[in-house]
């Protein structure tokens, strides 16, 4: 942190202990870094929760639709793994005939 940078703490702390000197309860805005009278933002601030609220339960949902396509890919591909498994292992039925003998894998 460089040193003219200005101390935010610090500053908070003052306008706090002013609000608090004159009986108000302040809290801490961080998106905005300034202190806010408690009484005056309290519907905001409600409103604020509700919608960071919302807005938590639309990323869980989002998580929730994302793990359900990572387990539909990941199940998808587990089926093509064991396809080509049993691909590899199969025999054809011609290629064990004693007449032709054994044929190439490349045929």
């Amino acid at each position: 942190m460089s040193d003219d940078a200005p101390d935010i703490e610090a500053e908070w702390s003052a306008d706090a202990a002013a609000l608090w000197d004159r009986g108000e309860e302040a809290y801490y805005a961080p998106r905005t870094d300034e202190v806010v009278d408690a009484r005056v933002t309290y519907e905001t601030a409600r409103q604020v929760r509700i919608a960071r609220g919302r807005w938590l339960m639309s990323w869980e949902n989002k998580l929730v639709k994302l793990a359900k396509k990572v387990r539909m890919y990941r199940d998808d591909f587990a089926q093509a793994c064991e396809d080509e498994r049993e691909a590899a292992t199969y025999v054809h039925p011609v290629a064990v005939l004693p007449e032709f003998g054994e044929l190439e894998a490349s045929e």
